[in-house]
């Protein structure tokens, strides 16, 4: 948050070079999660196991959620969005049969300790076709930049699987946002890309198929000049599944193949302070 306000602060020095109207929105929802499906492996044939979050991995309740936007409207057309996602699910649960994750083997009758985190920064711009403040149709593109840790760990940590990546994902964007009366008002905005090749994919390396899917629909209301309120339903889903060429070639047992596909919804209320 401290970051995004220093940005502000430059950009409100940087106005008059610019030579437009320079106006800010700042974005805080917060409510709760619910996990449709996941599922994950790491490895192929017998070092992976096909491992199923819902069902066995205690994300069949409801998490914590939090999202932060920042709005920064450049003259009546441009629209730069920064994003700040955090998503780390934590859960213990007990586990019967025996499971190999990454060449790593956990033993039947296991206590499980995982971490799911999964957090994203995006940097989107957008350019509105309506010149209206109080209205919105825009395209444009998005830079997500994600930073995960997955952890596979026995309560007594005696058996560990620790994988960790960081890495860009460009998407395409869409928002829409319209008054119903002097008061309410509705709106959706969708970032999402599929992408089967390099370097759309977020590597460059590896062949990896990957997608994401960032779908909201949202309902609000002007408070007064400077704040709105809103109640937001949004689908965050996608996936990836391929191969890494370096932990292939490590010379450990995991062979670098990764299989990871998510789906969720969540419910937030949010504050906007222009």
């Amino acid at each position: 948050m401290k970051k995004i306000i220093v940005i502000f602060l430059v950009l409100s020095g940087l106005s008059p070079i610019f030579g437009q109207t320079v106006n800010f929105r700042g974005n805080i929802e917060i409510g709760f999660v619910d996990v449709y499906s996941h599922t994950i492996r790491f490895g192929q044939g017998a070092s992976g196991t096909d491992f199923d979050y819902v069902n066995s991995g205690g994300q069949d309740i409801l998490f914590p959620f939090q999202r932060i936007t920042a709005d920064i409207e450049i003259g009546s057309h441009n629209i730069i969005t920064l994003l700040y996602q955090p998503i780390d699910v934590r859960t213990t649960v007990p586990y019967s049969a025996s499971f190999n994750m990454a060449g790593t083997t956990f033993p039947a009758d296991s206590v499980l300790d995982l971490r799911y985190g999964f957090d994203f920064y995006r940097l989107s711009w957008m350019w509105d076709f309506f010149k209206e403040t109080d209205r919105i149709l825009g395209f444009g593109v998005s830079l997500q930049l994600r930073d995960a840790v997955i952890n596979f760990a026995t309560a007594d940590g005696t058996v560990l699987v620790d994988q960790r990546d960081v890495g860009p994902v460009p998407a395409l964007k869409f928002r829409y946002q319209e008054n119903i009366g002097p008061v309410f008002w509705v709106g959706a905005e969708v970032d999402g890309i599929y992408a089967n090749i390099k370097i759309l994919n977020g590597s460059v390396e590896n062949e990896i198929t990957g997608s994401i899917l960032d779908a909201s629909l949202r309902a609000g209301a002007h408070i007064s000049e400077n704040m709105d309120i809103f109640l937001n339903y949004r689908f965050l889903g996608g996936g990836a599944a391929g191969t890494s060429i370096d932990e292939a070639n490590d010379g450990d047992a995991d062979d670098g193949f990764t299989d990871n596909q998510l789906a969720l919804g969540t419910v937030t209320l949010g504050v906007t302070i222009k």
